[in-house]
């Protein structure tokens, strides 16, 4: 993996070690990478040690810890929303008839679930004492289906490092439908 010093103007990282998290704001984060530099995307600019993602300019992002978990509140768009939970225990019930998830043709370690205009995906990273990742998007909107697909494109897999994260150019929703 190449390794890449990136300076973000707001950078969240949410690290969950003994139910702690950390967000540090407009610091200089070392992350390893394979992003192509020619993306039209900026490649992730919030990183938890399950998996990265971006949110768009003009996109709006809440981070609250309630207690041994973190949730990101998103409005990706007028009529686009998401929670994200990173934790140890999600709510796998509604996860019991899911589709498993597609990556490069092959099965992946994420199930989703769409009912109407609500989508759910649950994200085991693999690794052990790793958490579980659960995004819950809701589109309310005639044109928001490609805000979701551009959105959920933009995930890829973290592991936590010595200096922070690694984070490869895999993308882990490519093949939600």
């Amino acid at each position: 993996m190449k390794k890449v010093d990136c300076l973000i103007g707001v950078v969240f990282s949410a690290a969950l070690f003994a139910g702690v998290a950390s967000v540090t704001y407009g610091s200089t984060s070392q992350v390893q990478s394979k992003a192509s530099p020619t993306s039209h995307r900026i490649y992730c600019n919030v990183y938890t040690v399950t998996a990265c993602f971006n949110v768009g300019q003009g996109d709006t992002l809440a981070m609250s810890i309630p207690v041994d978990f973190v949730l990101y509140d998103l409005r990706l768009s007028s009529s686009v929303t998401a929670r994200i939970y990173l934790g140890y225990n999600p709510d796998k019930s509604i996860f019991e008839s899911a589709t498993s998830c597609r990556t490069n043709g092959k099965a992946s370690r994420c199930r989703y679930v769409r009912s109407g205009k609500v989508l759910d995906i649950l994200y085991d990273g693999g690794r052990q004492n790793q958490p579980f990742l659960h995004v819950h998007v809701v589109e309310d909107g005639v044109n928001s289906a490609k805000t979701v697909r551009e959105f959920l494109g933009d995930f890829r897999p973290c592991a936590p490092t010595d200096n922070g994260v690694a984070c490869t150019d895999e993308r882990i929703f490519d093949q939600i439908d």
